[in-house]
């Protein structure tokens, strides 16, 4: 499910602390902007996915337990890096690569 969010400006906020995609996105000041504030929750919600967030899988996604248990293994194999993980998988188009790497996202 998605959620539409309209931020606030707080008066203590640091926004140099906020991720960088954040620093497009339109803060409210709710002393200067509250007609339009109230105009916006009032309309129907305009959702956008966030930047570096998995696709969502698609209906017809078909489990392949064999493929996602090795995938799954080897990026969380002792010795590697639990920081950050940089992998590649390649192979001909339309076999999956993406929704295989969609799969492994958390939900």
């Amino acid at each position: 499910m998605r959620v539409c969010i309209y931020p606030v400006k707080a008066a203590e906020f640091d926004f140099a602390h906020l991720p960088r995609w954040m620093s497009s996105v339109h803060f409210f000041d709710l002393d200067k902007e509250w007609p339009t504030f109230v105009q916006y929750l009032r309309s129907p919600a305009l959702t956008f996915r966030v930047p570096f967030m998995a696709p969502d899988l698609p209906a017809n996604f078909v489990d392949r337990p064999v493929e996602f248990t090795t995938l799954r293994d080897r990026l969380l194999a002792p010795g590697g890096d639990s920081i950050a993980i940089t992998t590649a998988l390649h192979g001909s188009g339309g076999f999956g690569k993406t929704t295989l790497a969609a799969a492994l996202v958390p939900r």
